[in-house]
């Protein structure tokens, strides 16, 4: 696999579309979680598609293929997706992986990353797509059983970025995906998962936060009384799975009651000093701080009023 369209990938697209049966609309070269490879099938979303087969015969224009027509080939149409199809490192840098690295693509970005949510909207591009180090990344979060033949797993990678892998047993084109997912994304992905999925050494402190929050609703949920085909025992069982559901009703209005009135105003608490510690690494430029956190000035200013 390669992470740039290089003329030996120009010559493979063309070979298979000259092969008998073949449909040049269904075959192309596109970008997948181990790098640019020629791919067949309608299934690839075409923003992960640089070329289908039908591109060489009309840039040929009836002409042969050479050398020069395959090399200007390897370059994007479009000057404003730059020079080549290189897949840059998640640092920003067009450099190869070292020998040895296992690398992957992250080809998208999930904008729900909910496991019980239906369909999960990726956000996918060639030209925005990047690679990381999966052999530095951390695994937060193991895959949940499988919903509609799909399972999503929680990764942090070495440049601190969230990571969905999404593996499917259905989709023949493309069975792993991996998509960059917001921290919000992963606060909720944390917070819904199995105890027995979450590596909690593991987690950074949102995710540790958002488990001890799970943790928090777990501790109040009330049993059912156990079966038992004994009167007296099933009664006795029955009596005290009602005292807890009765002591849970109480006691959930008074932590929430608690989470408004004092853990609320102490998260603001929190965010307000985090944000004041940002300014003070600018130099007290909050213009440069705003734009660090990736919020407006005013939305700053009233943040650490």
């Amino acid at each position: 696999m390669e992470l740039t369209i290089t003329p030996d990938l120009i010559r493979e697209l063309v070979e298979k579309t000259a092969r008998p049966g073949v449909d040049a609309r269904e075959v192309g070269i596109v970008l997948g979680p181990n790098g640019w490879a020629v791919g067949a099938g309608p299934g690839p979303d075409s923003a992960l598609i640089a070329l289908t087969g039908e591109d060489p015969y009309v840039y040929m224009d009836g002409e042969e293929l050479d050398g020069d027509s395959i090399e200007a080939l390897t370059v994007p149409s479009d000057p404003a997706d730059g020079d080549s199809f290189r897949i840059c490192g998640e640092d920003g840098t067009r450099a190869e992986p070292a020998d040895g690295v296992r690398w992957r693509v992250i080809t998208g970005i999930a904008h729900s990353a909910y496991p019980v949510v239906d369909v999960t909207i990726i956000e996918r591009s060639w030209q925005s797509a990047v690679w990381f180090d999966l052999g530095a990344a951390r695994e937060l979060v193991a895959p949940y059983p499988a919903v509609k033949g799909q399972t999503s797993s929680l990764w942090l990678t070495a440049e601190g970025q969230y990571v969905m892998c999404h593996e499917s047993s259905w989709q023949r084109d493309m069975p792993e995906e991996w998509t960059l997912t917001t921290l919000e994304g992963a606060v909720g992905y944390t917070y819904t998962a199995a105890a027995d999925q979450v590596d909690y050494d593991a987690l950074p402190a949102a995710l540790t936060a958002a488990r001890h929050a799970r943790d928090l609703v777990d501790a109040l949920t009330a049993p059912e009384p156990a079966q038992d085909s004994d009167e007296h025992v099933q009664r006795a069982a029955a009596r005290r799975s009602l005292d807890t559901a009765t002591e849970t009703v109480h006691a959930t209005k008074e932590l929430s009651e608690l989470i408004r009135s004092h853990v609320l105003s102490d998260l603001r608490e929190q965010r307000r000093d985090a944000a004041r510690t940002v300014v003070r690494a600018f130099g007290g430029d909050r213009d440069d701080a705003a734009a660090h956190l990736r919020m407006s000035y005013p939305t700053l200013s009233n943040l650490i009023a």
